[in-house]
C-alpha cells in the first residue's frame, strides 16, 4: 500500500527506513532487513515498520519470519488499516480469514477515490452495475419506492438506479468516495457505515443493490441476514460475487471469491427466492477476465420458486387473512384449514369473509359468533353452607 506516510514518531528509525527503503529498491534485500530491524529497535510498537519488514522478508523467501513480523504489526495495531494479517493469512497453504479489517478498506478507497473511476472503467473493463441492472430487469424490476446502493463508492452504480427509485440512499466506509458520490447530486442520502456492523433497518427498503462489495466481506451470513430484515415484503436484493470453488475463498488480489453452491445454500436459508442467477465477467485483472456471479433475490416468496416478477402485483396476500390465503394458495376445490381455537378472539378484530364451496360446513355455529352486545351470565350463587361456596365465589 502506497500513498500514505505512517512515521514511527522516532526520527531516528524513520530515518533508518528511508534508507532501508533505498536498499531494498536496489535489490539488497539483506541489508534492507538489517537496517529496518535497526529501525525497529528504536521503535518497537511501530506497526508500519513490521509490515514493511514482514514485505522485505518475503521478498528473500523467508515466509515464516515474515509471518511473524506481520504478527508484530497486527499487536502493535489491532486495528490493522495496512492488511498485516491479511498478508500472513496469505502465507498459509490454506487462508482461513473470512473478512477484512475495516480500516484496511477503508484506507484502501480512501487512497484509490480520486482514481477509482478511470482504473475500473479503463483499466480494469469494469461491469459490475451493468451486470446489476441486468439481473434486475430480469427479476421484474420497474420502479423502487425506496432503494440503498449498499458500498456506493464514488456512485458508478447510482447512476443507473436513479431512474429507477423515487428515493435513493448510499452507504459506504469511506468518506473519500462518499465525497465523490455526493458531487454527482444523485442520491437523496449518503451515508459512512461499515457494511459488516449496521444497525437493523426492518422494513425499510424495496431495492437493496451490493455491486463488487461482497469480495470485500468474505462469510455473508451477516449482510444478507441484515439485508432480509431491512427488506419490504416483495423486495428485491441484487449483488455481485467472484466466483470460486472453495464457499469463501481469500485470493492473493486481497478479495474473496465465493461458490455457487455457498451463495444458493445461503440464500435458501435465509428464505429468500431466487429470481435470476447468472454467471457473468466481472471485470479483468492483470489481463485475466474475472469470473463472478450476478443475483437477484425476492423476499417473501415461495422457496426454490423463480420469478420475472409477476408475482410482485400478489406479495399484498402476506397481509391477507388465514381464509383468503388459503384460497388463493389451494384454489376453491382445496380442503379448509382447521379452525383455529382463537378464532372467537381473531373475529372481533378481522371479519370473517370464508371463500369457497365448504364455507357453510366450517363456518362456526351462530351462538359461538361472539357479539359485542351479548352479555355474559354469571353463575348463579351457592349457598354459604355448601362447602364449595368460597371456590364459587372465586369463579364468579
Amino acid at each position: 500500500m502506497t500513498g500514505v506516510l505512517f512515521s514511527s514518531g522516532v526520527p531516528a528509525a524513520d530515518s533508518r527506513a528511508g534508507f532501508a527503503e533505498n536498499m531494498a529498491y536496489l535489490g539488497d534485500l539483506p541489508a534492507a532487513i538489517d537496517i529496518l530491524d535497526q529501525a525497529l529497535a528504536l521503535a518497537p510498537d511501530w506497526a508500519a515498520g513490521w509490515f514493511r519488514l514482514g514485505e522485505y522478508l518475503k521478498a528473500a523467501g523467508d515466509l515464516p519470519a515474515a509471518a511473524e513480523a506481520w504478527t508484530r504489526a497486527v499487536e502493535a495495531d489491532p486495528t490493522d488499516p495496512l492488511g498485516a494479517g491479511i498478508n500472513r493469512d496469505l502465507a498459509r497453504d490454506v487462508p482461513i480469514t473470512e473478512t477484512l479489517p475495516p480500516a484496511f478498506v477503508e484506507l484502501l478507497f480512501d487512497q484509490y477515490a480520486p482514481r477509482f473511476e478511470r482504473s475500473l472503467r479503463d483499466r480494469l473493463a469494469y461491469r459490475g452495475p451493468e451486470v446489476v441492472l441486468a439481473a434486475l430487469k430480469a427479476a421484474g424490476l420497474d420502479r423502487a419506492d425506496h432503494a440503498l446502493d449498499l458500498g456506493c463508492g464514488t456512485g458508478l452504480m447510482g447512476e443507473l438506479l436513479r431512474p429507477h427509485a423515487v428515493r435513493l440512499d448510499g452507504l459506504d466506509l469511506s468518506q473519500h468516495m462518499l465525497n465523490e458520490a455526493e458531487a454527482k447530486g444523485l442520491y437523496d442520502h449518503l451515508e459512512k457505515q461499515d457494511i459488516a456492523t449496521l444497525d437493523r433497518r426492518p422494513d425499510r427498503y424495496d431495492l437493496i443493490v451490493a455491486a463488487d462489495v461482497f469480495n470485500y466481506l468474505g462469510a455473508l451470513e451477516q449482510p444478507v441476514a441484515w439485508a432480509v430484515d431491512a427488506l419490504r415484503p416483495g423486495g428485491l436484493f441484487a449483488f455481485t460475487v467472484e466466483l470460486g470453488d472453495a464457499p469463501v475463498l481469500l485470493r492473493e488480489t486481497r478479495r474473496f471469491a465465493h461458490s455457487r453452491d455457498y451463495v444458493e445454500t445461503l440464500l435458501k436459508d435465509a428464505g429468500l427466492t431466487i429470481a435470476h442467477m447468472a454467471e457473468v465477467v466481472l471485470r479483468e485483472d492483470r489481463g485475466e477476465a474475472v469470473h463472478g456471479l450476478t443475483v437477484a433475490v425476492r423476499r417473501g416468496m415461495p422457496l426454490g420458486h423463480a420469478t420475472d416478477g409477476s408475482e410482485l402485483a400478489t406479495a399484498g396476500g402476506r397481509h391477507r387473512t388465514r381464509w383468503q390465503r388459503h384460497t388463493h394458495e389451494k384454489g376453491r376445490g382445496g380442503d379448509p384449514p382447521r379452525p383455529s381455537l382463537f378464532w372467537p378472539l381473531r373475529a372481533l378484530i378481522t371479519p370473517f369473509r370464508p371463500a369457497g364451496p365448504w364455507r357453510r360446513s366450517v363456518r362456526p355455529p351462530r351462538h359461538a359468533r361472539p357479539s359485542p352486545c351479548r352479555r355474559v351470565r354469571r353463575a348463579s350463587p351457592i349457598p354459604s353452607s355448601s362447602p364449595r361456596s368460597s371456590a364459587a365465589g372465586r369463579l364468579s
